[in-house]
């Protein structure tokens, strides 16, 4: 007997010690949560005359992978069964002198905290009475505020480039932005500080809270998350989150595990321009392909005990943009702004354009920069801009066109295996990779691969959980994970110098290639040609340890826990990474503020001292 009661004594002692170093942590360490994706299964257990049934046995297995979990109902005919991973469910009630129950068809979803209430009758033991469960329409054992997309929704819903954040964006009260400073994806007004979890995992960028949005040709933000259909629920909850939150906002995302039935998909989402027309201010109709292919394959490795789910998903964009442009003409090029003095307003009427030498503060005559005036950087420029193709109708008239190539290669991975030994320990592993190579943003109006910038990289998300069902009464939990989520933004001619160093200073690869120039479009209406992407190279990473020991006490569940989270971040920008001309026309107008006097191509042409 003394010996039993030391032992109550020491387990309360460990639920007391756990508690406060779980407050203690909390007061430093920001909320992250292991098992949010766990469901919670309640309820009570009567008779017929509506009295309850201490000392029932419940047991709930999972029809898809045979795991069994029991608890006996207390003193007041309660049970309380967390941690059940999202899935179907069979509850089966026993009792002596009892027909045994058996529920069917139990659906826990992420998150649920689902209550039963169920009669037993009196019978033979070998007499089991069968029910069909039925949906469970209002949580109230829960105050959060939410909406879930389940399987069959995640695979039939129409999205356009099969991404989680697209899903979401389906849900009533959640818009999409576009910026990817601050996140793309607000529920019901909020900031962007949505927490993102995949099977416990925090996938944010370690900088922000927020989700980055989707980018320039619709791919790819998400490459740490799991692919679509390796999904079996993605629930958003927008208000009255638990304290085991970090944020107010969350995306809950729970990927799928195997089971004793063998499972596959596959899945191909072809796009194509052919059949597009021309929009109306290109120059020539623009050429479109987009593949997106992939497929799973679950099942047992060792029926009732390993399992295994793996998913690949291919995204492969090529396309082209064309625009208009106005270039330098001949006689520009060589100085010859003389069009400018016959140059007209919108109304007709004259307004020439004069250029003065910054050196003396008398016009250029004819308005002709003289050969020796001419900037060798300018010379330079001028060597990578196209001849016009035709003559334009006015000085600002566009007078050629260009075309830009656009490519997103893309891929995940993900795999899962989960373990079984006994039914007190399970366990399960998840890997996520991305990786992306992607040539699809530009600045400037030079034809060519000029003013591009590549990203070229692999992102890793991987995580390990352990759970261990003490007794029917309190379970263990240990999980870790690892994110790397790397940003690598490298402008294209980046490798090779600019001819003419700016300010005798040559800088090296990869900050080398032509300097960004902004001329403005004063009087000739220039397009603005030189412009360069930002250089930035950034490492993010985090690595986590959650334990966390959930307690049923009579009819109160105590759950405490705490993380252990390190995170890293590096970054290399430079923008713009060979420098910048800046001009405008102050320095060839004589000293005026009019508009028709000086010409910001002009400065950028003039050389300021003769040779």
């Amino acid at each position: 007997m003394a010996r039993d009661c030391w032992q109550r004594a020491r387990r309360a002692l460990v639920v007391v010690v756990l508690a406060c170093a779980t407050l203690l942590a909390g007061a430093t360490l920001p909320a992250r949560a292991a098992q949010m994706e766990m469901a919670t299964l309640t309820g009570t257990v009567h008779d017929e005359q509506k009295g309850v049934l201490p000392g029932a046995t419940v047991t709930v297995v999972n029809t898809g992978t045979s795991a069994v979990r029991e608890a006996a109902t207390n003193a007041e005919g309660n049970f309380v069964l967390p941690l059940l991973q999202p899935g179907r469910y069979t509850v089966t009630v026993r009792m002596e002198g009892f027909a045994p129950v058996e529920l069917r068809d139990v659906i826990l979803d992420v998150g649920d905290r689902r209550n039963l209430s169920l009669t037993l009758s009196v019978g033979a033991v070998g007499e089991t009475i069968v029910v069909q469960a039925g949906a469970s329409v209002i949580q109230s054992d829960s105050g959060a505020i939410g909406n879930s997309r389940y399987e069959a929704q995640i695979r039939n819903l129409p999205v356009a480039v099969r991404e989680v954040q697209q899903m979401i964006g389906l849900t009533a009260g959640v818009p999409q932005g576009s910026t990817t400073s601050v996140g793309g994806t607000f529920a019901r007004g909020s900031r962007s500080a949505t927490q993102v979890l995949a099977d416990g995992v925090q996938v944010n960028p370690l900088q922000t809270e927020a989700w980055p949005a989707i980018d320039g040709i619709g791919r790819r933000a998400d490459l740490n998350i799991p692919g679509l259909d390796t999904l079996t629920e993605v629930k958003v909850v927008t208000n009255g989150a638990n304290a085991e939150y970090a944020q107010p906002t969350q995306a809950i995302i729970a990927s799928k595990s195997g089971t004793n039935r063998f499972t596959g998909s596959l899945f191909e989402f072809y796009r194509s321009g052919n059949m597009a027309a021309r929009r109306w201010e290109a120059p020539a109709k623009e050429s479109f392909n987009r593949h997106q292919f992939g497929g799973t394959v679950g099942g047992p490795l060792v029926r009732d005990g390993i399992f295994y789910f793996v998913g690949f998903e291919g995204f492969r964009h090529k396309a082209t943009q064309s625009f208009n442009a106005r270039y330098p003409t001949e006689a520009e090029r060589n100085g010859d702004l003389s069009a400018l003095l016959t140059r007209t307003n919108a109304q007709g009427q004259p307004a020439p354009i004069r250029i003065y030498d910054p050196l003396t503060g008398e016009p250029f005559p004819g308005n002709i920069i003289p050969a020796s005036r001419i900037s060798p950087v300018a010379r330079e420029l001028l060597t990578m801009i196209p001849a016009a193709t035709s003559t334009g109708g006015t000085l600002t008239a566009f007078n050629a066109s260009f075309s830009k190539p656009l490519y997103d290669y893309s891929e995940k991975y993900d795999a899962r295996v989960d373990v079984a030994r006994g039914t007190r320990d399970r366990f399960f592993g998840k890997v996520t990779l991305g990786r992306l190579d992607q040539f699809s943003r530009f600045r400037g109006q030079v034809p060519g691969d000029y003013g591009f910038s590549t990203k070229n990289q692999w992102t890793h998300t991987v995580v390990g959980n352990w759970t261990r069902t003490v007794s029917d009464r309190t379970l263990l939990v240990l999980q870790s994970s690892f994110r790397n989520t790397p940003f690598i933004n490298v402008p294209s001619h980046g490798e090779t110098p600019f001819a003419v160093p700016i300010q005798d200073v040559t800088p090296a690869a990869p900050y080398a290639g032509p300097p960004a120039i902004a001329i403005g479009t004063n009087g000739l209406g220039i397009s603005g040609l030189f412009d360069r992407e930002l250089f930035n190279v950034s490492s993010d990473y985090s690595f986590s340890i959650d334990p966390s020991l959930t307690r049923t006490i009579g009819n109160h569940t105590l759950k405490v826990g705490m993380t252990w989270w390190q995170g890293w971040k590096t970054r290399e920008l430079a923008s713009p990474p060979y420098g910048r001309y800046t001009t405008s026309s102050d320095f060839n107008n004589p000293q005026s503020t009019s508009s028709a006097t000086g010409m910001r191509i002009s400065s950028s042409a003039i050389r300021r001292a003769p040779t």
